[in-house]
């Protein structure tokens, strides 16, 4: 009898790391979409999210139209992409892929830059994300190529047969 954790279902490329990351795009669109309403309507009962980071936030309420927008952008965005996403749309693993690439080299400039290490772990698990979707199993579950050796040889090639001219 084989443990409920083994085989496919909690492999890399399994139904349950899909269906956690299908949350976290759940959860980024709706955090992204409260960080809309926050700043665009400031001092409102939501507005006590920002009690962690209130510079941030002020610093946010100084471009309040440009942020807010930015945000209810971003939350449209990833609310289509979470559509995409499980219908498994190639565009969406692009769309995705790009859009945590860019939250990578974000959090990465922001500690060169900054010297705070207090990021550190948040890029290390956007990094662990980036590596997941890039995978193999996640691209074939997409139905994007992946290149192996064998994939640039003419027919027959691969399994050693010398093909004539």
């Amino acid at each position: 009898m084989s443990s409920p954790i083994q085989g496919a279902e909690w492999g890399i490329g399994g139904r349950w790391p899909r269906r956690m990351f299908d949350i976290f795009l759940l959860v980024s669109s709706l955090v992204s979409g409260l960080g809309a309403l926050t700043v665009l309507w400031p001092h409102s009962p939501l507005s006590a999210v920002w009690s962690v980071k209130e510079t941030e936030y002020h610093q946010l309420l100084r471009v309040r139209t440009v942020a807010g927008g930015g945000f209810a952008i971003l939350s449209v965005v990833l609310a289509s992409t979470i559509v995409g996403w499980l219908r498994r749309r190639r565009w969406a693993w692009f769309l995705e892929s790009g859009i945590l690439f860019i939250n990578l080299v974000s959090g990465v400039l922001r500690i060169v830059m900054t010297q705070q290490w207090s990021g550190a772990i948040g890029v290390l698990v956007e990094g662990l994300i980036v590596v997941w979707v890039t995978s193999r199993p996640v691209r074939l579950h997409y139905g994007l190529r992946t290149h192996t050796t064998n994939d640039a040889r003419p027919s027959g090639a691969a399994n050693g047969v010398r093909l004539r001219r």
